[in-house]
């Protein structure tokens, strides 16, 4: 692959650029150089890895526009970017390509994400609904009663439109379904899905669970929380707290 091609499309995006620079030299990546061109950014890390912070970027400014008035948004935004970074462990510990378990992770519930923009007061009282118990049912069979699709059949159909590969599409579709084959990219997502709400980051909002993560390494809890920390102070939305910040504190 030719990279000085690459840049020079990335450069013609000065503003795009310039955070993805900025989020290459965070904590989050943990260079131990200074990356200072987007020439330098993809042979350091690689265009795949370029390719994720640009997705991560994008979904950062989409969710900005709308998640101070409609808390759903941003809980949603949080579970994603949680069972993204989760996934990635997983993968790495499943010898799955870490940068498509991340992007598959990130990308699982965009459907939802979509859902909330086209019908943001409408999503929030489905959500409230569900919240005090006047709604019993799955939430796939409640979206399809409110809105005439699932927040899965929205996200296979928005990743196949961006024509964007088959395996995104798959996961989006059949994430946190049993049926998923052990080590797949659906069963890493599914797993990473449950641990990030364990962790607190819930797509419903819902509190963490502390008695449910006994099992999972220190060094994932820290991680996650810290870097979804990070992301949210870097792009002007507010810092999450969770079970790794409350022992600090302690």
């Amino acid at each position: 692959m030719n990279f000085q091609r690459v840049a020079s499309v990335l450069d013609t995006d000065a503003a795009l650029v310039a955070e993805v620079l900025r989020l290459a030299n965070s904590p989050l990546i943990g260079l131990s150089r200074s990356v200072s061109t987007t020439l330098q950014a993809l042979a350091l890390l690689g265009v795949r890895r370029v390719y994720a912070l640009i997705v991560t970027l994008t979904m950062c400014r989409f969710l900005r526009a709308g998640a101070d008035a409609h808390p759903a948004m941003r809980f949603c935004w949080r579970h994603n970017l949680a069972a993204a970074l989760l996934a990635k462990q997983i993968g790495l510990k499943r010898h799955a390509d870490p940068d498509h378990a991340y992007l598959a992770g990130l990308l699982h519930e965009v459907g939802k994400l979509a859902l909330l923009a086209a019908y943001p007061r409408e999503y929030n009282r489905m959500v409230e609904a569900m919240a005090s118990g006047n709604e019993q049912r799955p939430c796939r069979d409640v979206e399809r009663e409110w809105f005439g699709a699932d927040h899965c059949e929205v996200g296979q159909w928005l990743l196949e439109t961006w024509n964007l590969p088959a395996m995104f599409h798959e996961v989006a579709r059949d994430y946190g379904r049993e049926q998923a084959h052990s080590g797949s990219l659906t069963a890493i997502v599914g797993e990473a899905c449950a641990i990030a709400a364990r962790l607190g980051f819930a797509s419903d909002g819902s509190p963490a669970k502390p008695d449910e993560i006994e099992g999972l390494p220190e060094k994932w809890t820290e991680q996650i929380v810290d870097a979804v920390n990070h992301l949210e102070c870097e792009y002007g939305l507010t810092s999450i707290t969770g079970p790794a910040a409350e022992r600090r504190s302690a």
